[in-house]
């Protein structure tokens, strides 16, 4: 199901020595089974995807000493925030 309309909000912090970009969404949310998946290579829930495109993000994230957290409620949309280290 392609749902169109809802939000995206894009927030920015720099506390305790690391940037913070928090992206949210109105959209349908994550199911809590799910949830601890998203991350895995090759796992997906659309028809026509690869299942790499998280995977490859949290990989470039770890790489550069970040990290990527996921909080979702279902019917209520998703936030995802991606911490990096604040550089020197």
């Amino acid at each position: 199901i392609v749902e169109k309309g809802g939000e995206i909000v894009i927030t920015t912090s720099d506390k305790d020595g690391e940037v913070q970009v928090a992206i949210s969404d109105t959209g349908p949310g994550i199911e809590a089974g799910t949830i601890n998946k998203i991350f895995d290579p090759f796992y997906t829930t659309k028809e026509s995807g690869t299942g790499l495109g998280l995977a490859i993000a949290k990989k470039i994230i770890d790489e550069h000493k970040g990290s990527i957290l996921v909080a979702s409620q279902p019917g209520d949309g998703t936030t995802f925030t991606i911490c990096l280290p604040a550089a020197n």
